[in-house]
């Protein structure tokens, strides 16, 4: 789910975080103190880098965790867009838009363990054609 024309990232979140507890992340449009406090009243800490990259508070709230995760993530959905062309979608409804989405994280998840057993590096599809 993503926001409408009229919606901001900060107004739908607390829609799509409705019953989550725990830590999230988000990217710098989730950089709203009040929306913070709101969630954090709520049992749930939001993880966002600072909204400038470039300002000196900026490296304050920068973690080397919270990056390499950030990093992991931005990697697989990458993967999951190009490799298993998931940038176009062409359902005809939801029920095969939901299978063409389950085929791709199958296939991930049975590369991903394939590499596991060879103990080669966890996301290196490409090994596995050549």
């Amino acid at each position: 789910m993503s926001p409408g024309n009229n919606e901001s990232d900060g107004e739908i979140a607390p829609v799509l975080l409705a019953g989550t507890r725990g830590i999230v992340l988000g990217d710098r449009n989730y950089w709203l103190p009040d929306l913070q406090s709101s969630l954090r009243s709520k049992g749930l800490l939001l993880q966002a880098p600072f909204r400038l990259a470039h300002s000196p508070k900026a490296k304050a709230y920068q973690s080397k965790v919270l990056g390499r995760v950030r990093y992991l993530i931005d990697t697989v959905f990458g993967q999951l867009t190009d490799r298993w062309n998931l940038k176009r979608v062409w359902a005809s409804d939801l029920w095969h838009l939901r299978n063409r989405l389950l085929r791709a994280v199958l296939m991930h998840t049975l590369c991903f363990w394939m590499n596991q057993q060879d103990e080669a590096p966890r996301l290196q599809f490409d090994r596995l054609v050549a």
